[in-house]
């Protein structure tokens, strides 16, 4: 679920969600 959201995000806000997760 929250790979999809972040990969629709963008590498921007990927690393901050993905650092955050």
């Amino acid at each position: 679920s929250y790979k999809s959201q972040y990969l629709n995000n963008g590498p921007q806000r990927i690393g901050r969600k993905y650092k955050k997760v």
